[in-house]
């Protein structure tokens, strides 16, 4: 078993159609499946005192 790591900087709209196009091209060297989808945000921001608001 192989476990790929995906990270894709795209809309969320395209999360459906992202996670289908690669589901697709994987089974050609065997099945797959998608486990996780995670949505982070583009940055995050922090004060320069630590995490303290």
């Amino acid at each position: 078993m192989v476990i790929l790591t995906i990270e894709v900087r795209a809309d969320g709209e395209a999360v459906d159609g992202i996670k289908e196009d690669l589901a697709m091209y994987l089974e050609r060297w065997g099945d797959c499946r998608v486990t996780k989808i995670e949505s982070k945000p583009e940055y995050e921001q922090t004060s320069i005192f630590g995490n303290e608001r």
